[in-house]
């Protein structure tokens, strides 16, 4: 059904629409700031541009280096939130499902802990193969 609508919502269509103007505005300037240079002064406009391929190249390196310090910043703040979360998970369980003697109030018990649980298998090994940053690295 989502296909045939014409796929994501108009909003992120248009987001996608600006960018690319905005892309291209930012691209038709700077192609102006390299003309006028080009004109004032030839000499300059070499000299100036010369430096262009290392700046790439040194802008391209650390572009790479800052993605993996950013996911692994990631993978440690999301391991320290569902450690946070289970601990949260267990005193909200020991406050709300204390009567355990009820059958429903185990139940929930059991539920909440259970959750816990899988918490802290994400604590203990990471979000894993299925977590949506491993799906975008792959």
């Amino acid at each position: 059904e989502r296909e045939e609508r014409g796929g994501d919502n108009g909003l992120l269509q248009a987001w996608e629409i600006f960018e690319s103007v905005r892309i291209d505005a930012d691209l038709v300037t700077l192609s102006g700031i390299v003309v006028i240079l080009v004109i004032m002064d030839l000499r300059m406009a070499l000299v100036t541009l010369a430096i262009l391929p290392a700046m790439l190249a040194v802008t391209w390196y650390f572009r790479i280096r800052m993605r993996r310090s950013y996911r692994a910043v990631r993978a440690m703040v999301a391991r320290l939130n569902a450690f946070l979360l289970a601990g949260f998970t267990i005193v909200a369980t020991a406050i709300f499902h204390s009567n355990l003697g009820d059958q429903t109030q185990m139940l929930f018990f059991m539920k909440n802990l259970s959750i816990a649980g899988g918490l802290l298998m994400v604590v203990a090994h990471g979000a894993g193969p299925y977590s949506v940053d491993s799906r975008r690295r792959g």
